[in-house]
């Protein structure tokens, strides 16, 4: 309802994925020495611990956010369909092969960047000799680089279209990730400069994962709207976020697997070496799925 034109969609898409980078990164330098403070006293208010400082301090900022919508107002559609419940909801979005198309993708994508979350960490502590807070600093680099390329990937969609654009930064994961597995077995390359580089190319696709998707659902909610007529952007919008979620539950138990039964440490790596070709298959499948999703004229 914002934006009308594909590309409003994508440079508003920018908007909300530099908010979402720069909350994340806020949450995560800001926590800490938050939750250090032990009991203290805030504006003549006295904290037990510094937890309830974070707390506080974060339903204040939830409250400051929401303070603005407060005063908006929806456009005016039709009444929604009577009795539309949850299970209508999901039938619906199944029946849109478009979403089907999307959906796959965005499974696998989640399930590509949940693994490496979880994985990263290790990667660095296991194959590349780091200690805790130099590996953690990994996936900084790759979230700090997808910023970085925000512009390019919105450019690019402009220019080759959002769908393409998309299969780019997903076949980007198909190349990327089954490489972190060969960090340190490359003769005479040092692990920081294979690792490095590894880290830096992830930023691409990732960028794709942060901009793209909510400007894709948006097309597919107005592809349901000409089949339908009725506007239903309610169900696209969670059923989005169940595929997501699901393809971060996956990557929980997939990665888990695999460092339970191959390892994940210096002494047995191999789980560390296999998750990525793993998530990459995933993915390989979800392109394959993307494949019949087609660009809005």
């Amino acid at each position: 309802e914002l934006a009308r034109s594909s590309k409003d969609r994508v440079t508003f898409s920018m908007g909300m994925a530099l908010f979402e980078v720069l909350a994340n990164v806020a949450g995560s330098a800001g926590a800490a020495p938050l939750v250090g403070l032990g009991a203290a006293t805030v504006a003549g208010v006295a904290f037990a611990n510094g937890f309830q400082v974070l707390a506080v301090l974060s339903a204040a900022l939830a409250l400051v956010s929401v303070l603005p919508a407060l005063t908006l107002r929806e456009p005016h559609h039709p009444p929604p369909e009577a009795g539309f419940g949850f299970m209508a909801a999901v039938l619906t979005s199944l029946r849109n092969r478009q979403f089907l198309h999307y959906g796959g993708l965005m499974v696998a994508c989640r399930l590509a960047s949940m693994s490496a979350i979880i994985a990263v960490p290790y990667v660095g502590t296991q194959l590349m000799g780091l200690d805790e807070g130099q590996a953690s600093l990994l996936l900084a680099v790759i979230i700090v680089v997808a910023t970085l390329a925000f512009p390019v990937v919105g450019s690019l969609a402009n220019r080759a279209g959002k769908a393409r654009v998309f299969r780019l930064g997903a076949l980007g994961f198909v190349l990327v990730l089954p490489l972190l597995g060969t960090i340190g077995l490359l003769p005479g390359v040092p692990v920081l400069v294979q690792g490095g580089l590894l880290f830096v190319l992830a930023g691409f696709p990732v960028a794709t994962l942060f901009v793209l998707p909510r400007a894709l659902l948006a097309d597919i909610i107005d592809h349901d709207e000409a089949l339908t007529g009725a506007r239903r952007e309610a169900t696209y919008t969670g059923m989005s976020g169940v595929m997501e979620k699901v393809g971060e539950a996956l990557a929980t138990g997939l990665v888990g697997v695999l460092f339970q039964v191959f390892g994940n440490s210096a002494a047995a790596p191999m789980g560390l070496r296999l998750f990525g070709l793993v998530a990459a298959l995933f993915v390989g499948g979800g392109l394959w799925a993307f494949a019949g999703y087609r660009e809005p004229a």
